[in-house]
């Protein structure tokens, strides 16, 4: 398996940076214009940077490797299993704790949000301009497209990335970079930081991609398990 330079690092993840800012810039307004609703022009904008981090993933892999060789995914052990469940852990609380640096970041004009961005706000009665009460086509897509947000993000970053990258401080850069992806919503780097450096880093030194994929799923089941109840009892 072939190393990876910090330089090529930083350029994968710029070019994904771009597509980003694109699909948010371009594509949401186009969409918007359209007539299509905040859930559907969200979700099939967000679906170009995913499927970019998919693409060059599966594009750039050594040819006769398996999936599961070239992107680092291994058995879990009970360790690894306890160490998913306490990045998780850990993501939650840090990005509970710096909450209040959303609202501040978002005072700073280049960290606004654009007028079009949707809100997401677990546990409120509507989410993307829709109520969420009884809504289970809400739920499914949001849920499908988190789960392919979570999967194209560490296979792109912890698998294909960290696994060849050299040097025992490689999650650093890999953390900031995973951050700073992030572009679409800049307002919460300081909100984000944290836990991809953490993420990072103990996927590094388990050696695992398996641990990056179950944390991040963990982290990200948290607002379904809120919303869940609401769409049912409806």
């Amino acid at each position: 398996m072939r190393t990876i330079k910090n330089s090529t690092v930083v350029g994968l993840y710029v070019l994904t940076m771009i597509a980003s800012l694109f699909a948010v810039y371009f594509v949401m307004p186009l969409l918007k214009s359209a007539g299509l609703s905040q859930l559907w022009y969200y979700s099939i904008a967000m679906m170009i940077p995913f499927t970019l981090l998919i693409v060059l993933a599966g594009g750039l892999r050594e040819k006769g490797l398996t999936f599961t060789q070239a992107f680092n995914i291994k058995k879990m052990s009970i360790a690894d299993v306890v160490c998913s469940v306490a990045v998780a852990i850990g993501m939650f609380v840090s990005t509970g704790l710096l909450s209040f640096t959303v609202p501040l970041m978002q005072k700073i004009p280049f960290f606004q949000p654009p007028s079009f961005w949707v809100v997401k706000v677990p546990g409120g009665s509507t989410m993307f301009g829709e109520p969420v009460a009884g809504n289970f086509v809400l739920l499914i897509v949001l849920f499908a497209l988190t789960l392919y947000g979570t999967f194209a993000e560490e296979i792109f970053g912890r698998g294909y990335l960290l696994t060849r990258q050299i040097g025992k401080y490689a999650w650093v850069l890999n953390g900031f970079m995973w951050t700073l992806f992030h572009v679409y919503s800049r307002w919460e780097y300081l909100l984000l930081l944290p836990g991809c450096l953490l993420l990072a880093y103990v996927t590094q030194r388990r050696n695992n991609t398996s641990i990056a994929l179950l944390s991040h799923l963990l982290v990200q089941m948290i607002p379904f398990i809120i919303m869940i109840p609401m769409v049912v009892k409806g």
